[in-house]
Parts: C-alpha cells; sequence; structure tokens
C-alpha cells in the first residue's frame, strides 16, 4: 500500500508566483557566472577580436548585459514575491518562497 500523500494543485496565480520565483531566480543565479570572460578570451585565442581596447570594450558590453539579465531575474522574482505577500503576509514571505522554491508548494493559507 502507497502512503504517498497527494498534494493539493495549485490554483494558477500560485503557479504563476512560482515559476516566477523560480525563473527570477535563476536569471539572477546565471547573471553571476563569469561568462563573458570566458567568451572574450576565447574570441582572443580564436583571433575574433584583439588582445587590449577591443577586448575591453567586448568585455564590458557582455558585463552589461550580465547585469541586465541579474535585474531582470530580480524584477521577475519580486514579482512573486509581491504575490506572496499580498496572499500570506510579510512575515511568511521567506518561508512561503523557499517552500515554492524547492518544490513543496506554499503552505495552506
Amino acid at each position: 500500500m502507497s502512503t504517498t500523500v497527494d498534494k493539493p494543485p495549485l490554483e494558477d496565480s500560485e503557479a504563476t508566483s512560482a515559476f516566477r520565483m523560480r525563473l527570477g531566480i535563476g536569471l539572477w543565479l546565471l547573471s553571476w557566472v563569469p561568462f563573458a570572460t570566458a567568451l572574450v578570451q576565447f574570441m582572443v585565442h580564436e583571433g575574433w577580436i584583439s588582445e587590449g581596447q577591443q577586448s575591453h570594450r567586448v568585455l564590458m558590453l557582455l558585463w552589461a548585459i550580465q547585469i541586465a539579465i541579474g535585474f531582470l531575474g530580480i524584477f521577475i522574482a519580486g514579482s512573486g514575491a509581491i504575490e506572496l505577500v499580498k496572499s500570506y503576509g510579510l512575515k511568511r514571505v521567506p518561508r512561503e518562497a523557499w517552500r515554492i522554491i524547492i518544490g513543496k508548494g506554499p503552505s495552506p493559507k
């Protein structure tokens, strides 16, 4: 006999909030991976750009893109957190956000 407990299905707003939280945190974490440095080193090694000022310009452009991705992730996760505040109150947001991130879903209201 199985002893697993079925979780109640998430409401549409809760599912959307969970998706936003996971996506936002994932984008924010992705913005911290040093892709720019590795890509510039690869481009210099392959001869696509020259060492020096040209590689610094490409590096600054890639860093700007990474920073924008990080801010986009914070914005997306923040909109999910605002929905949690409206549903659960400010004191319960960290616990509910953690439950959503690890996949347990929010606790009953």
